[in-house]
């Protein structure tokens, strides 16, 4: 009798101990799984924010110039605000390059270096598209991937 009640004791504890092992295991290899795609999620999420700044300030002053008089394919600047957009847009990638591909942050820095120049209209034209490719076909469906949701493309 002493045998069978230590054959249960033992069968009981081993089943305990392989119970709360798996346990653990499982939790384990979950929340690295979670954490991952939680921080992946994060990190496109970054980066729409910033293709979103970019194309959004860049179509600000394509509008302000059909509205102060130029055509539509006109760029007019304010020298402060082109100024303030330029060194806010390059002080994010100057600490978060991986922010954007090396497609856009070329199509930026061409941009960006001649913002007065006739040769801007064709640069921002360029860096518009860069960013709706990169946004459409990369970002939105990654980050659908792992949200589930997804923000709207640019059209």
């Amino acid at each position: 009798m002493d045998d069978i009640v230590s054959i249960i004791g033992t069968s009981a504890l081993v089943a305990a101990i392989v119970t709360v092992g798996l346990s653990l295991v499982k939790d384990v290899i979950v929340s690295r799984y979670d954490f991952k795609r939680k921080s992946e999620a994060g990190y496109i999420q970054k980066r729409i924010r910033l293709n979103s700044k970019i194309y959004y300030n860049i179509e600000k002053l394509q509008v302000e110039g059909d509205v102060l008089g130029g055509h539509p394919d006109t760029l007019v600047y304010s020298g402060k605000e082109i100024e303030k957009f330029i060194d806010e847009i390059n002080n994010t990638l100057s600490s978060r390059i991986d922010l954007v591909s090396k497609k856009v942050r070329m199509a930026w820095l061409l941009f960006q270096t001649n913002p007065a120049e006739d040769s801007a209209h064709d640069y921002a034209k360029r860096l518009m598209q860069q960013i709706k490719i990169e946004f459409n076909e990369e970002l939105i469906p990654r980050y659908r991937k792992y949200v589930g949701e997804s923000p709207r493309m640019i059209d």
